[in-house]
């Protein structure tokens, strides 16, 4: 459970400001990632019908431009929180291959949706702390 891991790691770093900050951040860089790719998957479909030549690589060049930042922005911020949880002696948040980029938007992804569906109560909550 990506949420369970992410809350020890907070819990871990209780004492030290600067980390939880870092952590708040790079942990947002998930979600980020994954709106990144919802626009431009939102916005492709009517660039290609409003514009066409130079205007239309542009426009779609800017896009995947802004999506491969959030994505290595989402890479750094997943290698930093493994090398925090190590630091600390708890169980890393990503498991799989840090050099897998599309092992690494999935998880972004799963990240993604497990906040959303937490907010509901319907798995661990920051809320309610032991």
């Amino acid at each position: 459970m990506i949420k369970e891991k992410f809350l020890n790691l907070v819990k871990a770093c209780k004492n030290d400001r600067d980390m939880l900050d870092i952590i708040e951040s790079d942990m947002r860089a998930l979600g980020e990632y994954v709106y990144a790719v919802h626009m431009m998957e939102t916005s492709l479909p009517i660039i290609r019908i409003n514009y066409e030549g130079q205007e239309l690589r542009d426009r779609v060049e800017k896009l995947d431009h802004n999506r491969r930042a959030h994505h290595e922005r989402a890479i750094m911020g997943v290698k930093r929180l493994n090398r925090f949880a190590e630091m600390e002696g708890i169980e890393k948040i990503f498991t799989g291959d840090v050099n897998d980029r599309y092992a690494i938007a999935d998880f972004c992804r799963d990240t993604t949706i497990e906040m959303f569906d937490d907010r509901t109560g319907r798995s661990l909550s920051v809320t309610h702390p032991e």
